[in-house]
C-alpha cells in the first residue's frame, strides 16, 4: 500500500507502466549494482532485479518501481503522477543522459579499457532529489557506509514518514523536508547520530534549500567541472569531495570525480594493479583522459573490485 498524508491507498496494480529505450549500451544488471544493496536501507529497496523508491508529486508520495532488460527500462508507479514527468524523473534518477558510448571510446585508450568493456552499459542510480543527496553527503563524511546508513535511517524514522510499503511488505520512508530540518534544534539531530558540526551544517544547508538559495540542478549541470565544484564547496560543511559527490549522485553532472574518496582510490589501485593507493592528485591525473565523462568513471570505480572476476562492490 501507499501510506500518504490522508492514510493508506491501494497500490496494486500499478497506476501506469511505461518503457524507456535510452541510447545503447545500457546494462541494467550493472546499473542496479551501483545502488547500495543493503536490506536495511529505508529510502530505496532492491528486490529481485528491481528498484523500489519514493518520489514526491504535488506534495504526495508516489511509489516508483524500475526494472530493466535488453537495453530498456520498465517504469511502473503507484499513485497519481503525470506520465511525462514520470519518464523524466526515471531518466534522471538513472542518469540516462550520460554518454555511455562516448565513455567507452575514451576508455579504449586507457589502462581501464578491459574493465570498461566488461561493465559496458553501466550508468548510475542517483538520489531522488538534491535534498536527499545533501543529507547523504553530509552524513557520510568520514564515516563507514554502514554507520552513515544507520544515521540516515534513524533520521528518516524519527523525523520523516513511512510513505509507502512495497508489494513485498517492505516499508519505504521519506526524509524530513528541509523546511522542518532548518527549524530543528541541534540536540535533536545529534540524537540520531550526527556530530555537532554536522548537525549545525545540516540545519544551515536545509535553510538554504528551504529559502531557494541552494544551487539548482539546471545551474550546476551547465557549469564545467571546476566552476561547479567552486559553486558547491562554498556552502556550509561542503568541500572538494562533497562537491564532486553531489555532482555525481544528486545533480547528474557528467563530469564529477571525488578524487579523495577512499573506496574509489582503493578500487583504482586494484584495477590497475598498483602496489599502493594512488594519491588524490594521481587519481586526478589518471582520470584526465575521461574529461567530460568522469562521472561514469566514478560509477565504474565505485561499483567494481578486483578479484573473483571483478565482482561488483555496490556503493551508496
Amino acid at each position: 500500500m501507499i501510506i500518504g498524508p490522508t492514510g493508506p491507498m491501494k497500490s496494486a496494480p500499478p497506476s501506469t507502466t511505461t518503457t524507456l529505450t535510452p541510447p545503447a549500451p545500457l546494462s541494467w544488471e550493472w546499473t542496479l549494482r551501483t545502488w547500495y544493496d543493503d536490506h536495511r536501507c529505508l529510502l530505496c529497496r532492491t528486490v529481485e532485479q528491481g528498484l523500489w523508491r519514493v518520489v514526491e508529486w504535488e506534495d504526495r508520495p508516489v511509489l516508483l518501481h524500475l526494472s530493466g532488460s535488453q537495453g530498456t527500462v520498465e517504469v511502473a508507479y503507484y499513485g497519481r503522477m503525470d506520465q511525462s514527468l514520470l519518464c523524466r524523473r526515471a531518466s534522471r534518477l538513472l542518469n540516462l543522459h550520460w554518454d555511455r558510448q562516448g565513455f567507452l571510446r575514451l576508455a579504449a585508450a586507457t589502462p581501464l579499457a578491459l574493465l570498461a568493456r566488461r561493465m559496458r552499459g553501466l550508468t548510475l542510480v542517483g538520489f531522488a532529489s538534491r535534498w536527499e543527496g545533501v543529507v547523504a553527503c553530509l552524513v557520510s563524511q568520514q564515516l563507514s557506509l554502514s554507520a552513515a546508513l544507520s544515521i540516515r535511517n534513524r533520521l528518516a524514522q524519527t523525523f520523516g514518514q513511512q510513505a509507502c510499503v512495497t508489494p513485498q511488505g517492505l516499508p519505504l520512508y521519506t526524509l524530513p523536508p528541509p523546511e522542518e530540518v532548518a527549524e530543528m534544534r541541534e540536540e535533536a539531530l545529534r540524537a540520531v547520530g550526527l556530530s555537532r558540526p554536522k548537525a549545525r551544517h545540516l540545519r544551515e544547508l536545509a535553510r538554504l534549500m528551504a529559502e531557494g538559495e541552494f544551487p539548482s540542478e539546471e545551474e550546476i549541470r551547465h557549469l564545467p567541472r571546476e566552476r561547479a565544484v567552486e559553486r558547491l564547496r562554498v556552502l556550509p560543511g561542503l568541500g572538494e569531495w562533497s562537491a564532486n559527490y553531489l555532482m555525481v549522485r544528486a545533480y547528474g553532472h557528467p563530469d564529477g570525480f571525488p578524487a579523495s574518496d577512499a573506496g574509489l582510490l582503493r578500487n583504482l589501485m586494484l584495477a590497475l594493479g598498483m602496489e599502493k593507493r594512488p594519491t588524490p592528485a594521481q587519481a586526478e591525473e589518471l582520470a584526465a583522459p575521461f574529461a567530460g565523462q568522469r562521472s561514469l568513471l566514478t560509477a565504474l570505480l565505485w561499483t567494481c573490485r578486483r578479484g573473483e572476476g571483478d565482482l561488483p562492490s555496490p556503493r551508496c
